[in-house]
């Protein structure tokens, strides 16, 4: 069976990227909802998977300056801080 180990850091990312950028501000909480839904609908559809950062640049909602942002504190968190969020 495949280990869990390389899927954590994607995962993490995933759950925790919307909040981060709503957090900082650079989004509302109903704009993370909708980017949610359509990531949800565009997986059953059988679409490409999209990150919620893709899909929130997509929808200019968020700069590439804001995603970057969002990466640097999701990726600079001390491991407490990451293992706590999941």
């Amino acid at each position: 069976m495949p280990s869990e180990e390389p899927r954590k850091p994607a995962r993490m990312m995933c759950l925790r990227f919307g909040t981060i950028a709503v957090d900082l501000g650079f989004i509302r909480p109903q704009d993370l909802i909708e980017a949610l839904e359509m990531q949800v609908t565009e997986d059953l559809a059988g679409n490409p998977h999209r990150s919620i950062g893709t899909i929130l640049l997509a929808r200019d909602l968020l700069s590439s300056e804001q995603v970057d942002a969002v990466l640097k504190v999701l990726f600079t968190r001390r491991p407490a801080e990451r293992d706590a969020a999941r």
